[in-house]
């Protein structure tokens, strides 16, 4: 099959729970291109580790979601992609009633306004599904992440939503638990875990558009 049908957009992918759904998705014999913000020797280095595990491609690409001029430079000259991957993303654990403006702003910015950009540009490019990364808060709010768990729900209703507005392409919500990356302090399960969950999730037959998976 041409690698172009097959190729799957990871954004966020320069470390945590995106690099190891890079690396798992290349043990399975996928093309990827692979996104950052920050961290271009991250999401290098990533990528030179997923051809040695057997991806066929992998390519990185500079995407800021907090600029509409990256994403749409992106959008112009990203090829089709078979899956779109929501990876990226913004928390902050500082208490609520400490939160600054910015702060709230920059974790809405990352976790719902860049998404839904990214995904409006490239809507006629995504030939299968939308893989949305949410969160076990967006369905059980914490009380020491509200904005991120308000921002993760609004990411979810709008997945929901797309999905309940089109048949292709198909739109999958994941929730992962509490992982062991940078953004949680490295508590929390093996990223290396969450990734096989979500990759199989997204391998499993016949899962219907809007579907969502405990991973």
């Amino acid at each position: 099959m041409n690698d172009d049908v097959r190729r799957i957009l990871i954004t966020g992918a320069s470390r945590g729970i995106g690099a190891a759904l890079a690396r798992e998705l290349a043990r399975r014999g996928f093309p990827l291109a692979l996104t950052y913000r920050t961290g271009a020797g991250e999401a290098l280095a990533v990528a030179e580790e997923c051809l040695r595990l057997g991806a066929p491609q992998a390519s990185t690409h500079h995407v800021d979601l907090l600029d509409n001029d990256s994403i749409a430079r992106f959008a112009a000259t990203s090829p089709d992609v078979a899956t779109l991957v929501h990876n990226a993303g913004a928390i902050d654990w500082t208490p609520f009633e400490e939160s600054t403006a910015e702060a709230i702003e920059r974790v809405v910015r990352s976790n719902v306004e860049g998404p839904l950009k990214l995904t409006a540009a490239l809507l006629g490019k995504v030939r299968d599904a939308i893989v949305v990364v949410a969160s076990d808060v967006s369905l059980e709010p914490h009380p020491g992440l509200v904005v991120y768990s308000a921002s993760k729900a609004a990411l979810r209703a709008a997945a929901i939503a797309l999905a309940k507005g089109r048949e292709r392409p198909r739109v999958l919500v994941v929730h992962p638990t509490r992982t062991a990356t940078a953004m949680n302090g490295f508590e929390g399960r093996d990223p290396a875990e969450v990734a096989r969950s979500i990759a199989d999730a997204m391998e499993r037959p016949g899962l219907a558009t809007g579907s969502e998976a405990a991973v």
